[in-house]
């Protein structure tokens, strides 16, 4: 029996609503090729040969000699999605330097209405973590107000042998925000073993 309350359209009127959602989606599409145009234009200026930031690491092994562009350019006027694409590029070993850089990004951008760029800009900073850094992911992945953008910090803690790193993650294991997101990491990771044999 068909329910009453369900609505059927004819062929004609989901090829006209069809119609609509692509001619928007190449709008869209339109719109972000203009609006990156500044980026790529520098990109290929510097010997970068790409449509779009988002395809640097599919293209080149190594574009250590983008990342000046990439740094000119993601403190500009961007679409949040173009933004993302910058951040991520800049997680490469070139753009370790500019780790306290993006992590000034990432806490000026908590007032913003980019969540694609904050992601972007928190993938960047758990990619280039290192046990040095340590400190300062502590204290933004226990900084409630990021909200749940925190789950990128548990990749560094977990990665770290420092005993510091691995007590914070036992602690947060019983958290609701990150209880999920270890435990399916500790079960990929087995032999994972909280605390144990960590170093100072």
């Amino acid at each position: 029996m068909k329910n009453p309350s369900k609505s059927t359209s004819s062929p004609e009127e989901l090829a006209a609503r069809k119609a609509v959602r692509d001619e928007e989606l190449r709008n869209r599409n339109e719109y972000l090729d203009i609006a990156e145009r500044p980026i790529i234009v520098d990109l290929s200026r510097m010997g970068f040969n790409v449509n779009s930031v988002w395809d640097l690491k599919a293209k080149y092994a190594n574009y250590d000699g983008a990342i000046s562009i990439l740094l000119k350019h993601i403190v500009l006027d961007y679409p949040d999605i173009i933004k993302e694409g910058i951040a991520r590029a800049l997680a490469v070993p070139a753009g370790k330097s500019q780790f306290g850089f993006l992590i000034s990004l990432f806490e000026s951008s908590k007032k913003s209405n980019q969540p694609q760029f904050r992601e972007g800009l928190a993938s960047a900073i758990s990619e280039l973590a290192g046990d040095e850094d340590i400190d300062q992911i502590i204290r933004l992945i226990t900084d409630e107000s990021h909200g749940e953008v925190r789950l990128y910090f548990v990749v560094p803690l977990m990665r770290s042998k420092l005993d510091k790193a691995r007590v914070l993650v036992d602690h947060l294991s019983s958290d609701p925000t990150f209880a999920k997101e270890i435990k399916a990491r500790r079960r990929r990771r087995k032999g994972w073993t909280g605390s144990e044999g960590t170093k100072h």
